[in-house]
């Protein structure tokens, strides 16, 4: 507790080393450990920010799936990446394209 308010560790110690209140909404961890608080693997972001350097750390629950929800693997030119970081299965996306175009033409 600081300041009579309940604190997270990380939070604190982020302010401690840099001696002014956090002015962003997070504080980011460089090393992935949620329970660090070395200032040096510290930094202060949004909720964005966060989420961009778990896509692009690979970190995010996705990029541990090797297989699409069909069935189709995941890898080579079949995982096609996304403008969101995420990778889409392109033989589903074709399926999906050749299904629409055939209900417009019924």
């Amino acid at each position: 507790m600081l300041g009579g308010k309940v604190r997270r560790a990380h939070r604190v110690a982020w302010e401690l080393a840099a001696g002014k209140p956090l002015s962003a909404a997070c504080v980011c961890h460089s090393c992935d450990n949620p329970n660090c608080v070395n200032p040096a693997h510290l930094w202060p972001g949004t909720l964005r920010d966060n989420a961009q350097d778990m896509v692009r750390k690979r970190r995010h629950m996705n990029s541990r799936k090797t297989h699409c929800p069909r069935g189709h693997e995941l890898s080579g030119t079949n995982a096609v990446p996304r403008a969101d970081g995420r990778r889409q299965c392109r033989q589903c996306k074709l399926n999906y394209r050749a299904n629409r175009l055939q209900r417009k033409v019924d």
